[in-house]
Parts: C-alpha cells; sequence; structure tokens
C-alpha cells in the first residue's frame, strides 16, 4: 500500500488530471476497457432526494442488482434511514451539496462550506457512505481546485455519451430524464445506451422526479422499468455501475502496470499495480491473458485464495478472464483442467 498522507493528497489536482496516465500492459494481458469487457457503461444518478426515490425507483434498480448514484442535498430533508439502507445494499450515497446553490455565483469559501460540509454530514449519517464525488446544483461548476480538495469528480449535465476516457472529470456528462428532457420513454432510454455501446462510452443519466413526487423533470417509473429490463436483457453488453465505481475504474486502468514475473510451462506469476492512492482506488478492474494451446484451463490464485475466473474462446483464441485490483500483490495462473 502507497502512503497516504491526506484525503486532500488523494483527491488532488494530480488526480484531476487522469488522461496523463498511460497503461504499461504485458503484451500477453488486455486490461478491459469497461467490466466484464462490457462494450459500454452506464450509470443512474438521482437528484435532489425526491420522495418516490428510495420506495419506487431504487427496488426497480435492485431487481437487478443495480446500483445508483443518489446526488443528496443534506438540508433538504434527506431519509437517512433510507439512504443508509440503500448504501449499505452498494448504491452510491454523496454529495448535491447543502442548499442546492450554482456554486459559480458563491466566492471559494462559501463554496468551501458547501462542498465540505455536505460531503461531512453524509459521512455522519450514511456510515458505509464515502461521499468522493459531487453534482453541481444546476449543473454549474464551481471553482475546481476547491472542488478537488473534497471530490474526485464532478456531474454536470450536457447531455452527452462520454468516451472510455473523458478530457475533464470535474466536468462529467449526464443526459437529463423526464418530462424536461429528450428522454422520457423506455426507447428513449434505450437508444442512449445504445449509442454508448456503439461508441464504447459511457452514458450517465440524471433523473429528478419519479412520478408524481413533486420533483423537477418528473420520470414515469413504468418507462424506467422497461429500460431497466432492456438492459437486463442485454447485460452482456453494459456495466452499470456507480459514478464513483465508473470513475476510479477509468483512472485505474488507465494507470495500470501489469507485469509478468514468471513463465513457465504450467503456470505464470503477475502484478497490477498503479501510482494512485489505494485509499480511493481499490475498484477491481477486468484482465485476460492468453492461454498456450496446450493448457487445458486456468485457475488464478492469490496466495492460496482462489480468484474467481473463467476461460472465454474470442475470434478462436482462448483467454482467462478475471477481476483484480491493483496492488494487492502477485496473482499465479496456472493450467488447470476445466471444472464443471
Amino acid at each position: 500500500m502507497k502512503h497516504i498522507k491526506t484525503l486532500a493528497l488523494a483527491v488532488g489536482v494530480v488526480l484531476g488530471s487522469p488522461v496523463l496516465l498511460r497503461a504499461q500492459v504485458n503484451s500477453a494481458y488486455e486490461v478491459a476497457t469497461w467490466r466484464g469487457f462490457k462494450a459500454a457503461a452506464v450509470t443512474y444518478t438521482l437528484d435532489d432526494n425526491t420522495s418516490n426515490q428510495l420506495p419506487v425507483a431504487i427496488p426497480l434498480f435492485d431487481q437487478y442488482n443495480f446500483k445508483t448514484t443518489l446526488f443528496t442535498v443534506t438540508n433538504w430533508g434527506p431519509n437517512w434511514a433510507g439512504l443508509s439502507l440503500a448504501s449499505a445494499n452498494g448504491h452510491e450515497v454523496t454529495s448535491h451539496t447543502v442548499t442546492h446553490p450554482s456554486l459559480g455565483g458563491l466566492t471559494v469559501a462559501q463554496q468551501v462550506t458547501e462542498l465540505q460540509q455536505s460531503q461531512a454530514t453524509i459521512k455522519a449519517n450514511v456510515p458505509t457512505a464515502k461521499c468522493e464525488t459531487v453534482a453541481y446544483p444546476n449543473c454549474v461548476l464551481g471553482d475546481v481546485p476547491t472542488i478537488q480538495s473534497y471530490y474526485i469528480a464532478g456531474r454536470v449535465c450536457s447531455g452527452q455519451i462520454m468516451p472510455a476516457t473523458p478530457s475533464d472529470f470535474y466536468n462529467l456528462s449526464a443526459i437529463i430524464t423526464g418530462t424536461t428532457g429528450s428522454v422520457q420513454t423506455a426507447a428513449n432510454f434505450n437508444a442512449r445506451v445504445d449509442a454508448a455501446k456503439t461508441a464504447k462510452g459511457w452514458c450517465v443519466f440524471l433523473t429528478h422526479g419519479i412520478n408524481g413526487d413533486g420533483g423537477y423533470s418528473p420520470t414515469q417509473s413504468t418507462e424506467l422499468a422497461a429500460h431497466l429490463a432492456y438492459v437486463n436483457t442485454n447485460i452482456a453488453d453494459f456495466w452499470v455501475g456507480t459514478f464513483a465505481d465508473v470513475v476510479k475504474y477509468i483512472k485505474e486502468r488507465n494507470a495500470a502496470v501489469l507485469t509478468e514475473t514468471t513463465v513457465s510451462a504450467t503456470q505464470f506469476t503477475m502484478t497490477l499495480t498503479d501510482n494512485l492512492p489505494d485509499l480511493v482506488y481499490n475498484v477491481p478492474i477486468t484482465v485476460r491473458r492468453q492461454l498456450p494451446t496446450a493448457w487445458t484451463g486456468a485457475a488464478v490464485l492469490r496466495g492460496t485464495t482462489v480468484v474467481p475466473s473463467s476461460v472465454v474462446t474470442t475470434a478462436g483464441v482462448r483467454y482467462v478472464v478475471f477481476d483484480t485490483t491493483p496492488d494487492q500483490g502477485a496473482l499465479q495462473i496456472n493450467n488447470a483442467p476445466v471444472t464443471t
């Protein structure tokens, strides 16, 4: 584990420039653009803690084990008990500031209050929340160095499908859903994720109200449910991840250094490292290694612990595919029969 002096170092300016990082990967291996070698990443963000988000929308996502990001305004009466349950179930609960002001119209000192206090309040009320990302109220960007002191990424609403490596992690796009936007029906939702698949990019949706709960730009739960069923049917193409997890995956993928330290007829030993703070950047990324033709299968281990893996054939080439987190030590890939 790398030494980390402060959280500010972990999320500071250096990490605000991830496109400067370039993966260094042994030629026998490939790091997936998206987890599981999916064609696209999809993130569902819910803003403003409207009253139907937790009881109506979240169960629709839970049906398929899809995890969302709940951008919470801390002085708008959040349902802390409900948010705590959602967080414990893997949903991201994170900051939409204290009072929902346009950050660009505030002094830096006022922005610090909005950014720092919302983060502190969420962490105090939601024990499992890390609160590492922020959605800018009214999609108005504030003082970036100040934002970087508290968060690893920030979201606006410019309506674009993002590329596999966005150019600015503090100006990440989202597509508004509901009555004020162009995404109202299941077909509209489906078209956007299909566009992300074609582009091999990242689609982030921004939803406020659900049905008639009084929230901005309400989205009908029936349309959302039909869309989520479509994504689940086509889950081979889509990785559904929280806002923070996708950000971390991209940065870890781009910073990956994958080396093979031992090669024999029956075993490979590899290490995966990066130059990112492990306290923050600790999500698994997907890797595959081409298998020798003589191998009957493969088993992946870290010490004596089996790492889940699968053997797949792509374009006539066999690979072992597995998820691993950088900076966790060496992995052994052994020739092993495929078991069923």
